[in-house]
């Protein structure tokens, strides 16, 4: 088996990996320069799977031209009613989340970190930002600087073990 990714290092590649190392599935990883070019293989047949945003591939869901297997969040996509999580599927401590976040410069002075930080949360508040981007697959939360710096430091520890366990190395 082999799959297609966004490029190496990419949260595609991860998710593959991940499935590898804990599954015990032998795949074979195929970069591709983007999502696009990775989907098109997908559609070609030139690959097994792929693990893609739902942003980029919900036409092609829709459509029906491809199937989803599962989703990698600890709960159902909201889009995807009927698609069970990797959990669910059968692939216990699989969890990879893309996500967004506001950041500055490390000098940029606390209270304008904080107003920042104020402005954003009010936007994530409203209900057409909610439902524009919920409409996409997104689910909109906000947290404090510390917390996401928080998470920001667990990210970076669970994928540093992914990449030692995958030998993903840094290009």
């Amino acid at each position: 088996m082999n799959y297609a990714s966004a490029g190496n290092g990419s949260t595609h590649q991860f998710c593959a990996e991940l499935l590898k190392s804990t599954a015990g599935i032998d795949m074979v990883h195929i970069p591709y320069k983007g999502s696009p070019p990775g989907i098109a293989a997908l559609l070609a047949g030139e690959v097994s799977l792929m693990f893609a945003n739902l942003t980029d591939i919900g036409a092609q869901i829709r459509s029906g031209r491809v199937k989803p297997l599962a989703v990698t969040t600890l709960k159902r996509a909201e889009l995807l009613p009927n698609v069970p999580t990797m959990v669910e599927a059968g692939v216990q401590d699989f969890e990879i989340t893309s996500w967004f976040g506001l950041l500055a410069p490390a000098a940029t002075p606390a209270p304008v970190v904080a107003r920042l930080n104020a402005e954003m949360v009010k936007v994530l508040a409203r209900e057409d930002v909610k439902s524009t981007l919920g409409a996409q697959g997104l689910n909109v939360s906000s947290s404090s600087p510390e917390q996401f710096a928080a998470h920001i430091k667990s990210e970076i520890a669970r994928f540093t073990r992914i990449a030692r366990t995958a030998g993903i190395k840094a290009e």
